[in-house]
């Protein structure tokens, strides 16, 4: 149904590109017609999720993405995404879609169901290996290596590993010849960008509208959009979004290092005055701010390795 939408509006365009007259309001037209035909087929998808949740007898978690109420959702144009599942309730409905006829496609801790562009999440196994050690890594390693992974949801108030996971899924969009990139590829292009802009706190609003649109499904013809302009602006954001995430993660890390440091002095006058109590209170408190450390830095470490393998282009992008 998305691919009809879409090649309707691809005909409706090369109409209008004939007359020689058209305008961008012609283009903005059709692009919210096909909006509005886009969002009444989302409450097909909608009803066909529930279906499957009373069938399965499992409910959905949460929307992680666009809520298809949103202003902003581009109904069936775009996808849905669901919060983490436990494993058991993940491994069902994965058998039973497929028993229904459905298409899964599976990476790492996600399965996509092809023909609803709707994704699952699995909430990985517990950590058993040891804060810092090779193994834990590899656990890290192993969940995050899914485009649509979003590490981030576990770790809110590290910047860099949010803005690492939009730059996981899109950056390909910035580096690709401009008259090769796809209404897809400029979608996902303005949606990366704009979450970055919200992440890290970059104020540009007239920007930030258009991106927003894009997101929509609007054509850089309605915009009065040149492509190659489009494409350098979003770089020169993202990088400088990438390079304020890393700046205010460091801080943070710093933050941890300085309460380790400041613990290990408090808690040797502690081990001088002989306060056993204090003692024990101050080594555990030690123990987790070490623990916090590590898991901070094992996770970024977890998500830049996956973004270098998911995108070829990032050792140029840093």
């Amino acid at each position: 149904m998305r691919t009809k939408l879409e090649a309707k509006r691809e005909v409706e365009f090369e109409k209008i590109k004939e007359e020689n007259s058209s305008t961008t309001s012609d283009y903005e037209r059709i692009d919210k017609r096909m909006l509005e035909q886009a969002r009444q087929l989302e409450s097909k998808r909608t009803k066909t999720l529930k279906t499957l949740e009373e069938t399965i007898g499992i409910p959905l978690p949460k929307e992680t993405g666009t809520s298809p109420q949103a202003d902003e959702s581009s109904g069936i144009l775009g996808d849905r995404d669901f919060a983490s599942m436990t494993a058991p309730q993940f491994d069902k409905w994965v058998k039973e879609v497929k028993e229904l006829g459905y298409t899964v496609k599976l990476a790492g801790d996600t399965a996509t169901i092809n023909e609803l562009d709707t994704t699952l999440h699995r909430k990985p196994s517990p950590y058993t290996s040891t804060e810092g050690s090779s193994a834990r890594d590899t656990e890290r390693k192993g969940h995050a290596s899914s485009k649509e992974t979003a590490v981030s949801h576990d770790i809110k108030e590290d910047p860099l590993i949010h803005v690492m996971d939009n730059l996981k899924k899109s950056l390909d969009t910035l580096y690709t010849q401009p008259e090769k990139l796809t209404r897809e590829d400029i979608a996902r292009m303005a949606k990366m960008t704009k979450r970055n802009m919200e992440q890290t706190k970059i104020e540009n609003p007239e920007l930030y509208d258009t991106l927003i649109k894009l997101k929509q499904r609007y054509s850089v013809e309605s915009q009065g959009l040149n492509v190659t302009e489009l494409q350098k602006v979003c770089k020169e954001i993202n990088k400088t979004a990438y390079q304020k995430a890393q700046k205010e993660s460091d801080m943070l890390e710093n933050q941890i290092k300085t309460r380790i440091e400041d613990t290990r002095l408090v808690l040797k006058a502690a081990q001088q005055n002989h306060d056993a109590e204090e003692e024990n209170i101050l080594k555990e408190q030690l123990v987790n701010e070490r623990k916090d450390l590590l898991e901070k830095q094992g996770q970024q470490s977890a998500v830049q390795k996956a973004l270098t393998d998911n995108q070829k282009n990032s050792h140029v992008f840093y």
